[in-house]
């Protein structure tokens, strides 16, 4: 890493973070669920006063591509075959939103598309699945492959795991999902090692030989979760080629905000006002609607108490860059924000203010080439080698 020892003025740093090319290498789209088991990505483009990823606030924060992961809400709703479908359903209503808004926003299904959408003024989306829901049938990573989609993250079989805390569980591949990742590859698609148990991440470096991200996920060495990276991880995605997103959740990122969440009531009155959603709306398409709500959510127990812990400071998140890039140097270090979890650090909480994250990395002493590869060229670079453009 070159550090740069040289003071700058706002222009400058302005400067800098237009110039770069930004993309995020993961976040979910804010969908409002409707009672007939529609789903309406309505508000994810435009800005709403509590998305922290809208379209409105990510242009407006420089922000030029991201890779946005859609999984299944709720999967004790959609069990066995109704999955699949309920993916697919996510993809396609998210689709249909870019297409209403196809003046500000576009698929890449490649990084040529990338860079034409950037020139076209336009922000490009990396289709991402959230967990794998196939149900033994190999036939549908090729339907979501067909659709767009470019990249995905455990479980690769959903049968031993409907869930995405692969990382919890600690298992490992099963022999299907071990075809899956093989087929992924031979389809070109970017194997993602977020939310994986350390037995799964041992499971897939044995049998890829492509690059591998982390979209999201931080350092153990700094904060001691299990859903952390370890130094030796990201030392074996490095060798792959491939690169690690640094994660922006509190929890993640700061081992003295997650004991004081932990020792908080927020887990407790969480469960409390799930379940007494559940008894008021026993439809669960009823119940998914009002779950999901924003501003029912803010009448909360659990988001009172959330919003009175103080946030880490976004120095928490340097750190994190600063150790993987101490382990495995720039080329394999990004930005995988995870909008729209919550409980990011203020600074950096909005897709809009960004920029602050810029301004932290060139005081901490990184130089201009190097926080234009952490914006983004490294994620573009291992796209470009695994897809093929």
């Amino acid at each position: 890493m070159t550090r740069n020892s040289s003071t700058e003025n706002a222009a400058e740093v302005r400067d800098l973070h237009d110039s770069a090319l930004l993309v995020l290498g993961y976040m979910n789209a804010g969908a409002t669920f409707l009672p007939n088991a529609g789903i309406d990505f309505g508000q994810f483009f435009r800005k709403t006063p509590w998305l922290q990823g809208s379209l409105p606030r990510l242009q407006q924060g420089g922000v030029d591509a991201a890779a946005i992961s859609f999984g299944v809400n709720c999967a004790e709703i959609f069990p066995g075959r109704l999955a699949p479908g309920r993916q697919v359903q996510q993809v396609g209503a998210f689709l249909r939103g870019v297409e209403k808004h196809s003046g500000r926003i576009g698929i890449a299904r490649s990084v040529r598309d990338v860079h034409a959408l950037r020139r076209a003024g336009k922000f490009a989306v990396l289709l991402h699945l959230t967990g794998l829901h196939l149900e033994g049938n190999i036939e549908m990573l090729h339907a979501f492959h067909a659709m767009g989609v470019l990249s995905i993250h455990p479980p690769f079989d959903n049968r031993t795991q409907a869930r995405v805390d692969a990382w919890q569980s600690g298992i490992g591949l099963t022999a299907f999902a071990r075809e899956v990742v093989r087929e992924m590859e031979r389809l070109h698609m970017v194997i993602d090692l977020a939310h994986a148990s350390d037995r799964m991440f041992r499971d897939v470096l044995r049998i890829v030989s492509t690059p591998v991200t982390i979209s999201h996920g931080t350092c153990r060495a700094l904060s001691k979760t299990k859903r952390n990276v370890t130094d030796d991880q990201i030392r074996a995605v490095a060798e792959t080629g491939g690169v690690l997103g640094i994660h922006f959740a509190g929890q993640l990122v700061d081992d003295d905000y997650r004991r004081r969440m932990e020792a908080s009531d927020f887990h407790a009155e969480l469960h409390k006002w799930e379940a007494e959603m559940r008894k008021r709306y026993p439809d669960p398409f009823e119940w998914m609607r009002h779950r999901f709500n924003h501003q029912e959510w803010m009448k909360s127990k659990a988001y009172a108490i959330g919003e009175e812990l103080s946030r880490p400071a976004l120095e928490r998140i340097v750190e994190n860059i600063d150790h993987a890039v101490g382990l495995v140097g720039v080329d394999h270090v990004g930005i995988g924000p995870d909008y729209d979890l919550g409980n990011i650090p203020r600074p950096v909480d909005r897709a809009d203010k960004l920029i602050n994250l810029t301004k932290a990395l060139r005081a901490g002493g990184y130089s201009k080439t190097d926080i234009r590869k952490i914006w983004g060229a490294n994620f573009l670079r291992v796209y470009r080698q695994v897809l093929g453009g």
